[in-house]
């Protein structure tokens, strides 16, 4: 292992520590219901959200109840998820014309998203649809983390509640880790990768490699012209009948006969006026 490897390590590991204690104490607050103020604007989401799933705070689970809910919540998302992708053929947003997932592939991938361990054995770009990779990847992302979330909470309030029989709200648990949680990092976090230049592009996957060719071929040319004045050194050349004139070498021989050609009329000309 390299020493920047290790560098990288030791950095990744101390900010994981650094934001342990921080966002633990802020997942308590808001999958308590007690939201701090700079998150406040999101709370009337969370109420059309849970009014729309037909939830409430106040009604709480059994470890049964909450184990159930689980597994239902995942179940459906495996199906969703599968069959987008068994039918992305014949679905919109598919400008490249990507063929149906194969099953044993669609069925893998499923399993790994629900699951929150996002293996990717396959192109994205030349695999999956755009609809594939927004209704299905993408939303699993975040649901899966926060159903991870939630039965994280579940298993400690199973310690603090120890003489009591119920254990929260699976769904509550799960709308609050989705918007307090989730949704802020993920906009932070998608600054951070457009502030380096990454973009999402709904263009067809030809065109992107066109444009990344002409932009190559830009950059290229850019290059070659910044090393071309970088090597070119002002040379002073005066002369008692005429003003002093600034001359670049070029780098061919041609050029600068050029220049010096019209220098000498240009001061023949000088001379006859």
């Amino acid at each position: 292992m390299s020493v920047l490897s290790g560098i990288q390590i030791v950095v990744f590991l101390a900010a994981l520590l650094a934001c342990a204690k921080p966002l633990g104490l802020y997942m308590f607050r808001v999958l308590s219901g007690d939201c701090p103020r700079f998150v406040r604007f999101l709370v009337p989401l969370e109420r059309i959200v849970r009014k729309a799933g037909g939830t409430e705070p106040g009604e709480e689970m059994s470890w049964r109840q909450y184990a159930e809910a689980v597994l239902s919540f995942s179940c459906v998302c495996f199906i969703g998820t599968y069959a987008l992708q068994r039918l992305q053929g014949v679905l919109p947003l598919n400008p490249d014309q990507l063929p149906n997932v194969p099953p044993d592939l669609a069925f893998n991938t499923a399993v790994s998203f629900v699951t929150n361990t996002n293996w990717q054995s396959y192109g994205g770009e030349t695999t999956l649809s755009y609809l594939t990779q927004m209704m299905a990847l993408t939303v699993q992302n975040f649901v899966s983390a926060a159903a991870g979330i939630a039965v994280l909470v579940a298993f400690a309030r199973g310690f603090s509640r120890h003489e009591s029989s119920s254990i929260g709200n699976y769904w509550v648990d799960l709308i609050r880790s989705t918007i307090y949680v989730l949704l802020p990092l993920s906009f932070v976090l998608a600054l951070i990768l457009v502030s380096q230049g990454v973009v999402q592009t709904s263009h067809q996957l030809s065109m992107r490699r066109s444009s990344s060719r002409r932009s190559r071929r830009t950059e290229r040319e850019s290059k070659r012209r910044k090393s071309l004045w970088g090597r070119s050194r002002p040379r002073l050349r005066s002369s008692s009948l005429a003003p002093t004139a600034v001359d670049f070498s070029i780098r061919t021989r041609h050029t600068r006969s050029k220049i010096r050609r019209r220098f000498r009329t240009s001061c023949k000309c000088w001379r006859s006026c």
